[in-house]
């Protein structure tokens, strides 16, 4: 593969790429943050126990931790960009049929939806990052990107209390959004840019 060094990358792309893919690690950290909060609560209206709620989180950390290795090496094979807008697109779907779960056991496998499109931007998001960026500003880089998943980390338990006071399903429905804003994003950003991330 191509050294950063020797591409020619344009100024404004690499801060696009790390606009776009910071927000698209957000919300996914976001997602796991905020429901810490709102599982008791998503325990009694969904009618199970602390075993099955418990799995809400699981299943989605999970599935990540098996997956993203495995996308990372087919984004070699097939294009990181556009392994990264599925992602986006499968994680807001997922999102949005969680959201609308009737019961746990939908709602346990749509996590699962959801996770296939998270373990896709966790495993490309990083990767983008590094590619975009020379090798001199990618500890800047890094580090901005490295902010904003701690920022989620520490946000996510507020936001996610807030969202559960009005309706636990929010905690879901607010990625949706986000979710296609920042896939059309990708989607017109990356576009003109898929020589840089092949």
């Amino acid at each position: 593969m191509t050294s950063n060094n020797d591409k020619n990358i344009p100024e404004s792309y690499k801060w696009t790429a790390l606009s776009v893919t910071s927000l698209g690690m957000l919300v996914g950290i976001l997602n796991a943050s905020t429901l810490i909060i709102a599982l008791p609560t998503m325990m009694v209206k969904l009618n199970t126990d602390l075993f099955g709620i418990m799995w809400v989180l699981i299943i989605y950390m999970l599935f990540i931790t098996i997956l993203a290795p495995a996308w990372g090496r087919f984004a070699d094979i097939r294009g990181r960009k556009k392994l990264y807008v599925y992602g986006l697109v499968v994680f807001t779907i997922g999102s949005l049929l969680c959201g609308l779960a009737a019961n746990i056991n939908q709602l346990i496998a749509f996590r699962v939806l959801q996770a296939v499109g998270g373990s896709m931007l966790v495993a490309n998001g990083t990767i983008i990052v590094t590619d975009a960026f020379r090798r001199s500003e990618l500890g800047k880089a890094m580090g901005i990107l490295s902010m904003i998943m701690a920022a989620a980390f520490a946000v996510g338990p507020i936001l996610g209390g807030f969202l559960t006071l009005i309706d636990w399903r929010l905690n879901f429905l607010f990625n949706v959004p986000i979710g296609i804003v920042t896939t059309i994003w990708a989607h017109l950003k990356f576009g003109n840019s898929t020589q840089i991330l092949l």
